[in-house]
């Protein structure tokens, strides 16, 4: 991950922290890849809600109307949604917080709630110190932190402990699942699983992610390592009619 962002820059990540709701300026130091950051969980929460409504920025507030005794509107929250964030690279940043709620460090999400589709990412410092969870259904994004005025180690992680309180809120709403648009230039592209190399569709040891075409490389002419997968036999109509 540090290898990663260093090659992208540290400019471009800071930038990018500002551009998802977080407007205030960030040291430039490689940890920074890894989040250590010191962050308060509105300020994590506004970076995911980002993220949540496809890359539109909508700053977070807690009052929507003010209405009259006579129930006359006197002022609602009324702004127009910023588009910060490329729609393309956030779905493929929420389709892998989506994978880490069936098989990374949030899989207990889907054990719990086997018919929904959520996202979400863990968050655990040094020594346990903090333990951190986003989360997010279709309609309802939860930041939750868990850590001591002290600093001392709370010994939880992010799964164990954060993690559990978006549980427990869920279990007691009716979650939806999530429901996304497929972007205008994203494709299934297929990966070679050794060396993560584009391959071509229908190759032996590979793995199909969306991805965003214009930014892949040209297509294989041949598979990289076996050849491709066995074509199931023709029947001996279809060899006889030359289907």
């Amino acid at each position: 991950t540090v290898i990663l962002g260093m090659e992208l820059g540290l400019g471009s990540i800071a930038d990018t922290i500002w551009r998802l709701g977080v407007e205030e300026e960030v040291g430039l130091y490689p940890a920074l890849t890894l989040g250590a950051v010191n962050f308060s969980p509105l300020q994590v929460n506004q970076m995911y809600q980002t993220m949540a409504n496809n890359g539109q920025y909508i700053p977070l507030h807690s009052i929507t109307s003010i209405m009259s005794p006579n129930n006359d509107l006197l002022w609602s929250f009324d702004i127009t949604p910023e588009q910060r964030v490329d729609e393309k690279a956030t779905y493929l940043l929420n389709y892998a917080l989506h994978k880490v709620t069936l098989e990374g460090t949030a899989k207990s999400i889907r054990a719990n709630f086997p018919n929904v589709n959520m996202a979400g990412k863990t968050g655990t410092t040094d020594d346990y110190r903090d333990s951190w969870f986003s989360g997010f259904d279709k309609n309802i994004l939860v930041t939750s932190w868990i850590g001591k005025d002290n600093n001392e180690p709370v010994n939880l992680s992010g799964s164990s402990g954060a993690m559990q309180l978006f549980i427990a809120y869920q279990k007691q709403q009716e979650p939806k699942s999530l429901v996304r648009r497929f972007p205008k230039g994203l494709g299934i592209a297929h990966f070679d699983k050794e060396t993560g190399n584009l391959s071509r569709a229908g190759c032996t040891d590979t793995f199909s992610v969306p991805a965003i075409t214009e930014a892949l490389p040209a297509i294989p002419k041949k598979c990289t390592g076996e050849s491709r997968v066995p074509e199931k036999p023709k029947t001996f109509w279809e060899k006889l009619f030359g289907k």
